[in-house]
């Protein structure tokens, strides 16, 4: 979960990767007071998004949609080739509730949340954000046994 794909995505193999995001070459020297705000752009500092659910794959038996998420950074990644469970699609990269920064929302527009990859004989389960955030995150922990018993 969360950190582990990153792992992930940099090795061959393995379909998930990460979004690439346009590099701004330009230097921008910034006054002491205005830097702290240019930082919050790129923050999130825990929001729940809405996502979009596909109710066919094992890992989202038992949902409907929507299915409302905790992203606590703006960590990102693009769709699968296939298995995309839940992700965020066009237009909800606006946050529910909590607060994101405006570069953060444009680097997660359009981003997968939980994914699925055949692989060998088996499957790869990919979850962006940790579904079962301190214990109290209630309508993930379905999610969590869905990959553990219903995924084969």
């Amino acid at each position: 979960m969360g950190g582990a794909v990153d792992g992930l995505a940099k090795q061959k193999g393995f379909g998930i990767k990460e979004k690439e995001q346009k590099k701004d070459t330009t230097t921008n020297l910034q006054a002491f007071d205005t830097s702290e705000r240019e930082y919050i752009k790129s923050a999130i500092t825990g929001a729940i998004f809405k996502t979009t659910v596909d109710t066919t794959n094992p890992l989202a038996y038992g949902y409907e949609e929507p299915y409302f998420t905790l992203k606590l950074g703006d960590r990102a990644y693009n769709y699968l080739d296939g298995g995309n469970a839940v992700y965020l699609s066009e237009g909800q990269n606006i946050p529910v509730s909590g607060f994101a920064g405006s570069e953060a929302k444009k680097k997660i527009a359009e981003t997968l949340i939980f994914g699925t990859e055949r692989m060998g004989r088996g499957h790869v389960i990919y979850m962006i954000d940790n579904p079962l955030f301190r214990g109290f995150w209630e309508n993930g922990k379905l999610f969590f046994a869905n990959a553990l018993f219903m995924v084969n």
